[in-house]
């Protein structure tokens, strides 16, 4: 039987009405009448997680917690091992988005389920980078983490926990002085602008209380910010520059400046959670 690795080579529309459409189809394997050895699979799979260690493994902050999970590279392992799937992608790509919708369907029980996930367009960009290239990796990481969250649908859940612990085993594993291992990461973080006030915050503990867990954690982060597809701003706090027009004047008219820019960051957070989950999702004010 012949498999194809999950490789992606999306289409990049640079111009465009209000909005064009891509698609593309990947085949993992071929339906067959033998069904999935499981404890073959299981094998495998836990042999690549131990070898991967912290390239299965992400962490990301979401309102004052760490929340992990399998990344992209594991969920693209996984399927390959797996096996016997198909993977229908559509991208719409807008004025200051990228929408996709991504169609899952497991050849050997017809098993199919459909996801969709937007991912903003960028509005700034890093120091020294070229802001096509950047946006370009903008959309791979979108399309990247779409696919992820359609494969957490169809893969089922012992298989992705069990290579989770496996690969958090060989991280722990793997850090033999933790003091070293804080400093280096500290190191790490600030090529990126973020302090070690900045992570303190997002794990709620000082550094002198970071433990194996805070410092897995921050691995995984860390990770997710080298691949593009964690944005630093999304752990740095940044000062926001405020302008008000004249209609929004009696709204703050008696407020302090801190309590403004306390409000107008809580918008922003607000805001950039949205879609953090991988679906879309609306709320009120």
């Amino acid at each position: 039987m012949e498999e194809k690795t999950l490789n992606i080579q999306p289409k990049i529309v640079t111009a465009f009405s209000p909005t064009q459409k891509t698609e593309d189809t990947y085949l993992i394997g071929q339906q067959t009448t033998t069904k999935r050895d499981l404890k073959q699979i299981l094998a495998e799979a836990l042999f690549e997680a131990e070898i991967a260690g912290p390239d299965f493994y992400y962490a990301y902050p979401l309102k004052g917690t760490v929340v992990e999970g399998p990344s992209i590279g594991m969920m693209s392992s996984l399927a390959r091992i797996w096996g016997k799937l198909k993977i229908d992608t559509e991208t719409e790509e807008t004025q200051d988005a990228w929408i996709y919708k991504v169609k899952v369907k497991d050849l050997e029980t017809d098993l199919e389920f459909n996801t969709i996930y937007r991912q903003r367009k960028p509005k700034k960009f890093p120091e020294k980078m070229d802001p096509a290239r950047w946006e370009d990796m903008q959309f791979q990481a979108g399309l990247s983490k779409a696919l992820r969250n359609a494969l957490t649908r169809v893969i089922p859940k012992w298989l992705q926990t069990a290579c989770l612990k496996k690969a958090k085993e060989a991280i722990v594993g793997a850090i033999e002085k933790p003091e070293q291992a804080i400093k280096n990461l500290l190191m790490e973080f600030s090529k990126f602008k973020i302090t070690k006030e900045d992570l303190e915050e997002i794990l709620g503990l000082p550094v002198t209380d970071w433990s194996i867990e805070e410092i897995v954690a921050l691995r995984g982060m860390l990770n997710q910010i080298k691949e593009g597809i964690l944005r630093p701003s999304e752990i740095k706090k940044e000062e926001v520059e405020i302008k008000l027009e004249p209609s929004q004047e009696s709204e703050v008219k008696g407020l302090e400046v801190e309590e403004i820019k306390t409000k107008v960051n809580e918008r922003i957070i607000k805001a950039e959670n949205i879609f953090e989950t991988g679906g879309m999702r609306n709320e009120k004010e």
